[in-house]
């Protein structure tokens, strides 16, 4: 591998179908754009749990992409653990953090208004679900 094994040579078809769908979903899901697909945006609820709760399309598509990531490159929380001491990396954080933020953005209300209410941290969410994504399709 080419700069010390940090960019993979080769990069699976599906991993490379998911990652765009992946980025979209959560730059929607935070309110951080608006995306719109033969004509149905991506903002329009899924699944309803309640009268204020529920998944948006957005928030599937980047959860389902994560899921099929993590199954199609048999991932284990080990791969994301210091090889040196054996504790939890930074990384595996990131991993483990990204599909809860996105779960509890979609959930929770409050949480929702917090990240969409903020275009900076929509923006942060966006970046680190993303960064997540790419570590589980790429590492």
């Amino acid at each position: 591998m080419p700069f010390g094994g940090i960019i993979p040579e080769q990069v699976d078809a599906e991993d490379a179908l998911l990652a765009p769908a992946a980025v979209a979903g959560t730059a929607v899901s935070s309110g951080l754009a608006s995306i719109t697909v033969a004509g149905h945006d991506l903002a329009t609820q899924a699944f309803s749990l309640g009268s204020n709760m529920g998944l948006t399309v957005a928030g599937v598509v980047a959860l389902v992409s994560f899921l099929v990531a993590w199954i199609t490159n048999d991932r284990s929380l080990d791969d994301f653990r210091d090889s040196r001491t054996n504790d939890a990396d930074p990384e595996q954080y990131l991993v483990l953090g990204a599909p809860v933020v996105v779960l509890l953005n979609e959930l929770i209300p409050a949480v929702s208004s917090a990240i969409s209410g903020s275009t900076y941290i929509a923006a942060v969410v966006t970046v680190s679900v993303s960064a997540a994504f790419y570590l589980v399709a790429h590492r």
